[in-house]
């Protein structure tokens, strides 16, 4: 298959914003080892299929053995590193279950599928990028808010389904399982 010239890998270093580097219009164009990109491309499989909605992204950097995990959703920079002889032996691709996860919860985000209306709540700046949390005394706080918010969905859905009892001290008694 031949391609136009302009269409064809464009091997020019970063400029003063980080724009890529070109286009991939063809797989034999693409520069990374064969095996990072099968364990990139399962890792994408498990993050979308664990938290639907978001726009996720995985970036290899072949000369540092990284994957770069990003969320479109959030911000176009901030995103969630790991090294690749963390996932690349397992075969569950766990860690990037975790790292997509975190990512969520360092913007405020729970676990889970994309929720646009607590999206379009969270504070912006002048991009329209997500502002991340960076302290963890204030991600720790976070993180309590979002497993406060989630138990309580439980709860309300465990009581719409009946799935609850009142005991003989007045107590409610949910089954969240």
């Amino acid at each position: 298959m031949n391609l136009p010239t302009a269409l064809k890998w464009n091997p020019q270093p970063d400029g003063p914003v980080g724009e890529p580097e070109g286009h991939i219009t063809h797989p034999d164009n693409f520069l990374n080892h064969p095996s990072l990109v099968m364990v990139a491309k399962e890792g994408m499989k498990f993050l979308v299929q664990a938290y639907p909605g978001h726009m996720w992204a995985i970036q290899i950097n072949q000369r540092g053995r990284m994957f770069n995990i990003f969320n479109h959703c959030f911000h176009d920079i901030w995103g969630y590193t790991i090294r690749a002889d963390e996932v690349e032996h397992d075969i569950t691709r766990r860690r990037f279950i975790t790292a997509g996860g975190e990512l969520l919860e360092r913007f405020g985000h729970p676990r889970g599928h994309f929720d646009v209306d607590l999206w379009a709540a969270m504070r912006k700046d002048a991009k329209g990028n997500c502002l991340p949390i960076l302290s963890d005394l204030e991600h720790a706080a976070a993180r309590k808010v979002l497993k406060k918010r989630a138990l309580d969905e439980k709860i309300d859905r465990a009581m719409r389904e009946g799935c609850f009892i009142v005991d003989a001290q007045g107590r409610t008694l949910v089954n969240v399982n």
